[in-house]
């Protein structure tokens, strides 16, 4: 930082502009030049593709690496979740599933072409890497705690054995870290009626992948 000329520049837009588009913090962003970039499924099939074909000499695509056996339409469907839509955590997702895949088949003598036991090996290794450089250990052992992808306050409420301000303020933290955000809400329960309850969804593919396989 004492360097002349050498700055750092963090990009946090996304991490800011729902608190500008609610009614308490309401500002006029159209008054703001912003914009929302995001790829189709299309464009993360080319770019595998492309990437695949350049480094291959013109050889192979993406298909050209899967055994016969492997849903090529799910596999590209699995990786984009699993990448968050993202097209650097696509590449290196890719990375990590081809380096397991060679540890795998190091002693084979034979050319081993992906298949699904490798994709998912790779799928593993890659979404319990990335989540722990992301999110904390407290936040993480919360979470895989209450191992629900889908739950409401009343969910949190009998895991950890606490009150209703305790269960919000969990889920408070975890909806600011980005693990969930609110989808819903529930009929109250009850003969009495009341008030409906909020329904927050796990929206980390990664976290979400974690918790199914266990």
């Amino acid at each position: 930082m004492e360097v002349d000329g050498f700055a750092w520049i963090f990009f946090l837009w996304h991490r800011v502009k729902g608190f500008f588009e609610d009614s308490k913090y309401h500002v006029r962003l159209d008054k703001i030049g912003h914009a929302t970039v995001s790829w189709d499924d299309d464009f993360f099939a080319l770019m595998l593709n492309k990437r695949i074909r350049f480094y291959s000499g013109d050889r192979l695509d993406f298909e050209g690496l899967l055994a016969d056996n492997v849903d090529t339409t799910q596999i590209y469907k699995d990786l984009v979740a699993i990448a968050m839509r993202s097209p650097r955590e696509l590449i290196r997702l890719m990375d990590v599933i081809i380096r397991e895949h060679d540890i795998r088949h190091a002693a084979s003598n034979e050319h081993v072409l992906l298949n699904v036991a490798s994709i998912e090996a790779g799928l593993d290794k890659y979404v319990t890497d990335v989540i722990t450089t992301i999110y904390g250990e407290r936040l993480l052992g919360q979470i895989f705690r209450l191992n629900k992808t889908v739950f409401t306050n009343k969910d949190v409420q009998l895991t950890f054995r606490v009150g209703a301000q305790s269960a919000r303020t969990r889920i408070q933290s975890w909806e600011n870290a980005g693990i969930i955000k609110l989808t819903g809400t529930r009929a109250a329960e009850g003969a009495l009626g009341g008030k409906p309850a909020n329904e927050y969804t796990i929206v980390d593919t990664r976290i979400e992948r974690v918790m199914k396989r266990q």
